[in-house]
């Protein structure tokens, strides 16, 4: 400091004033580009940070080698695209971890950002209280058409507070992208694209949409891929496959998944022949149903297992059934109910449906949780162990559960109830959140939903089928045109 002179000192001063203006100049830029607010708080790792993570863990599942790869990458897009969006379709079968995955990306991207930069959604009701957002139809207020609609047409009124929220977008996460129909899709980028006023795909916001094309389609309406309507924005999408099925432990289980899934014919015809030999059941009434479930109960006493329906009126007779002969049913009324809500407050937060707000339940009834609760996920299924007007005890297969009542709001309805459901059976489209160890399917079944609904079970030895005969065609199905899309987005990366 002796020798510093007058004049090294007013250069260093100069190029102290210089970097300075240019990194203002920077973050006015940064901030303008990102549609950032003042108050918003910007992370210096994701700007600046390139160190790829080698351990992630969600709801205390750690994502393996393959699901880490992927999270990598999209992180790596994300923090080197601030202007370039990119569009990713994660292919899976059931059990590889796609909904893990998303909720490690939701997690990470709001911690690096702010909540409202990303968004994540699905088209199922359970499916988004699974991942903590919302419906498609919710999230973008979009109307829920009938089948043979017209398109949708973005609405000349404006929602200022989803605009406003919709503009600070980075991307939006989808799940179950395999039950969106072309129509909605389609919807989804003409709403973008409005609000951010842009005629980019999606609005120039990054998407990542999870699901399997060998799985349920579409109730109504078009699968994305095949609708020419929405081949534009469909080929966007750049594939990534998750291939390790951690829900299935018996190798020779797995490859019989897999031609469940996609396998031809001959296979299939195969595993079709053992599955009739080793699930069939003897009758096919609520009655039978009933005493096939017990007695797979009280074979396996440390296995779960439910019913699925192909409808809500098997559901019901099932359920009810049950506590009847469970006996001393007791039934739990909601509680503080109100009817001037104007949406979500501090106690009514969570959404529900008001037609369901009485409880039925027994000791010793299968329940299932249907919402978060700390540190069990929606979804969880266990039993009854206790039971009063304040406090339910639930034995789950990880641990036991004091639950006291939620608040509940649809529309302008609002009431408090036990974050529970009986869950004895569910009907097909209903339980793609539902994991047991082995599963009855009752009634009809259609070729595009045998493995969808076989695949909620950990085993097939563990399934049984009312009508056996129905899988007869099954192994007639067609799968060439998922195939052949699967192989044109494989070429797409090499």
């Amino acid at each position: 400091m002796n020798d510093l002179t007058v004049s090294t000192l007013q250069d260093q001063i100069t190029k102290v004033r210089e970097s300075c203006a240019s990194l203002n100049d920077f973050v006015e830029k940064f901030v303008k580009a990102s549609g950032l607010n003042g108050n918003d708080i910007i992370n210096v790792p994701l700007l600046f940070g390139s160190q790829e993570k080698t351990t992630v863990v969600v709801d205390g599942f750690q994502l393996n080698h393959d699901q880490l790869r992927i999270f990598n990458k999209v992180m790596s897009k994300l923090r080197s695209s601030q202007n370039d969006p990119f569009h990713i379709f994660v292919s899976g079968a059931a059990g590889t971890g796609k909904t893990l995955l998303l909720k490690a990306l939701r997690n990470e991207i709001r911690s690096m950002l702010n909540e409202d930069a990303c968004m994540v959604t699905t088209h199922t009701f359970a499916g988004a209280k699974s991942i903590d957002g919302a419906t498609i139809h919710s999230t973008f207020s979009i109307p829920v058409s009938k089948p043979n609609s017209s398109p949708y047409q973005t609405p000349q009124k404006k929602n200022n507070f989803m605009e406003n929220k919709m503009k600070k977008l980075k991307i939006v996460l989808i799940d179950g992208i395999n039950f969106v129909d072309a129509q909605l899709f389609q919807a989804i980028d003409q709403k973008l694209r409005a609000i951010i006023n842009t005629q980019k795909p999606f609005g120039g916001v990054s998407i990542v949409v999870f699901g399997d094309l060998f799985q349920m389609s579409p109730i109504n309406g078009n699968p994305i891929w095949k609708d020419p309507s929405v081949k534009n924005l469909w080929n966007v999408m750049q594939l990534e496959e998750l291939t390790r099925n951690e829900r299935v432990s018996d190798p020779d289980e797995i490859l019989m998944f897999d031609v469940l899934r996609s396998g031809g014919n001959i296979l299939t015809q195969a595993v079709v022949e053992n599955l009739k030999q080793a699930c069939a059941m003897r009758g096919d009434s609520v009655n039978d149903v009933i005493q096939e479930l017990q007695n797979l109960r009280n074979q396996y006493p440390d296995k779960r297992f439910a019913v699925l329906c192909n409808t809500n009126a098997i559901v019901d007779k099932i359920n009810e059934q049950f506590l009847q002969q469970l006996g001393n049913k007791k039934t739990l009324y909601a509680k503080d109910a109100v009817k001037n809500l104007r949406g979500p407050t501090s106690i009514y937060n969570q959404t529900g449906k008001s037609e369901k707000m009485n409880l039925e339940i027994c000791i010793g009834s299968q329940v299932m949780l249907t919402t978060n609760y700390h540190p069990y996920t929606y979804g969880a299924i266990g039993k009854v162990m206790e039971c009063n007007e304040e406090i339910i005890t639930v034995k789950f297969p990880t641990g036991t559960a004091q639950l006291v009542r939620c608040g509940w709001y649809q529309r302008a309805n609002g009431w408090r109830q036990f974050p529970l459901a009986l869950a004895e059976a569910f009907t097909f489209s209903n339980c793609q959140e539902t994991m047991v160890d082995g599963v009855i399917v009752v009634g009809e079944i259609d070729k595009k939903s045998v493995y969808a609904v076989l695949s909620r079970a950990k085993s097939l030895k563990l399934c049984r089928f009312s009508q056996i005969d129905a899988l007869d065609n099954f192994a007639k199905r067609d799968l060439e045109p998922e195939k052949e899309e699967m192989r044109r987005m494989n070429k797409q990366i090499n």
